[in-house]
C-alpha cells in the first residue's frame, strides 16, 4: 500500500481488470452452471451485442429472467397490497412480468403497431424467455435484423419506462408517444 497511490477499482473476472456485460455474463454462467440447464442462458449471445445502450440491455435481460421488482413480485414480499397490485397500464389483471410486457392490451396495442408497420405476424409463446427467442427468429430481410433488434428493445423499454411515469410522476399512458420514442431510438 502507497500513500503517493490514487486507489482504483478492479474487476478480476476480466483479463485487463475493467468490469464489462461480456465478463459479468460469463461470470453468471460459471457460478450457475450446476444449479441451471446448460442451455438456460443460450439466447444471451443476441442480447449482448451493443445495439443499445447497456441499461436497456440489462433491463431487457432482468426481463427476460422474470426478475423485475413488478406488482406480483412486491406483493409477494409483502411491499404493496394485493388491492395494489394491479396493472397500471390497463388496472384489469395483476402486474407481472409477462402481463406488463405482453399480456396487457396496452402493451398489445404496441408490440401490434410495430408488428403492422413491419407487416408481420407473430405470436407470443406465453413467457418471457420465449418472447425474445421469438422475436429474434422472426425473419426480416438481412440489413434490417439490427432494427428488428432494437425495436423489441426499445418497446421493452419504453413500456418499463412509461409504466414508472405513471406510478411515480402521475403520469398517463400514451400510445403516440410510445410509438415515436421506439421509433427514434430504432433510428438513433
Amino acid at each position: 500500500m502507497r500513500i503517493d497511490q490514487v486507489d482504483t477499482l478492479i474487476w478480476k473476472h476480466d483479463n485487463k481488470c475493467i468490469f464489462s456485460v461480456k465478463s459479468f455474463v460469463s461470470v453468471l454462467y460459471k457460478n450457475n452452471n450446476r444449479e441451471v440447464e446448460p442451455n438456460m442462458y443460450a439466447f444471451a449471445k443476441n442480447l449482448w451485442k451493443g445495439l443499445v445502450p447497456p441499461r436497456v440491455e440489462l433491463l431487457v435481460w432482468f426481463v427476460i429472467l422474470g426478475k423485475m421488482n413488478t406488482k406480483d413480485r412486491l406483493f409477494e414480499i409483502g411491499m404493496i397490497r394485493d388491492v395494489d397490485a394491479n396493472c397500471v397500464l390497463c388496472d384489469a389483471e395483476w402486474e407481472s412480468v409477462y402481463h406488463l410486457f405482453f399480456g396487457c392490451k396496452a402493451s398489445l396495442a404496441i408490440w401490434d403497431e410495430a408488428l403492422n408497420h413491419w407487416g408481420v405476424s407473430w405470436s407470443s409463446p406465453g413467457e418471457m424467455k420465449g418472447c425474445f427467442e421469438s422475436w429474434m427468429g422472426v425473419q426480416v430481410r438481412r440489413e434490417q435484423k439490427v432494427l428488428w433488434m432494437i425495436v423489441f428493445f426499445s418497446i421493452i423499454w419504453e413500456i418499463w419506462s412509461q409504466r414508472n411515469a405513471i406510478i411515480f410522476k402521475c403520469g398517463k399512458f400514451d400510445l403516440k408517444k410510445i410509438k415515436c420514442n421506439v421509433a427514434a431510438r430504432a433510428l438513433q
